[in-house]
């Protein structure tokens, strides 16, 4: 599950690494399947056609030729939603970034920190797709393990909820910073914000399911349905939200 990927980095938050970064990077090699969702006009004659593949994503040299580009895509729209987020959510800790550390290498450890995002997915799925390499490589796991499901298959339902879990312990181990707050203001801002966040997921995850619909593929896909569709919605707000809030500026004091 795309989503789940960030869990892999996690032990790698700490030091001179970008946190955003590294989230982009492990989310990166799976956009091509949200930006197919999206339906866009492509042929293989389409300069943006690998950017829509995820086999070129996932394999050499697409890794840096088309997943890299699009981490840094990605980290760049994080970054945008990063003063946004402090404003919106209960505390100004949020998403506070710094360069303390890094100094002139900031960029160096943004593009080291991309790498090692994408890196990360695909050596996740190397291990657990189909097509990945090691899946490819050792015949155990094509193998049934339970029923037609693959060992492969397994693994990779058995590491998706590894990682939902260690994203919730972290989440949880973290919740000082970004959920206590004694302003009622910001307390309701914040609540509003993650609602609409909220109902834009649950519609685009309705939304798409309902499109994709075709009587075959069971539960499996209409998970993935499911999922492409909320990060659509979810996506799709965060960026409205961060066009408003940069348009308007509502942090600015304004004197009469």
């Amino acid at each position: 599950m795309t989503f789940v990927h960030p869990a892999a980095v996690l032990p790698l938050m700490r030091g001179p690494l970008v946190p955003a970064a590294l989230v982009a990077g492990a989310l990166a090699p799976d956009v091509p399947y949200f930006l197919r969702a999206l339906r866009i006009p492509v042929s293989a004659q389409s300069w943006w056609e690998p950017f829509l593949n995820a086999t070129t994503t996932h394999s050499w040299p697409g890794l840096v030729t088309v997943a890299l580009p699009l981490a840094l895509v990605l980290y760049l729209a994080l970054a945008s939603c990063g003063r946004p987020a402090r404003w919106a959510l209960p505390t100004a800790s949020v998403g506070r970034g710094t360069r303390d550390g890094r100094g002139d290498l900031w960029v160096v450890w943004v593009v080291v920190s991309l790498a090692l995002g994408v890196l990360t997915h695909v050596l996740w799925d190397s291990f657990t797709h189909s097509d990945g390499w090691v899946v490819t490589h050792v015949d155990a796991l094509r193998t049934e393990a339970v029923g037609s499901l693959t060992w492969a298959r397994l693994l990779q339902h058995l590491s998706t909820a590894v990682g939902l879990v260690a994203l919730v312990v972290y989440a949880w181990r973290h919740r000082q910073s970004w959920l206590v707050t004694a302003d009622p203001t910001r307390r309701t801002r914040s609540v509003r914000v993650l609602t609409v966040v909220a109902v834009a997921a649950a519609v685009g995850a309705g939304t798409l399911v309902l499109l994709q619909r075709d009587g075959d593929g069971g539960l499996e896909h209409l998970l993935s349905d499911a999922v492409i569709g909320a990060g659509l919605g979810a996506g799709g707000a965060v960026a409205i939200l961060t066009v408003l809030w940069w348009s308007v500026r509502p942090d600015r004091v304004r004197t009469g």
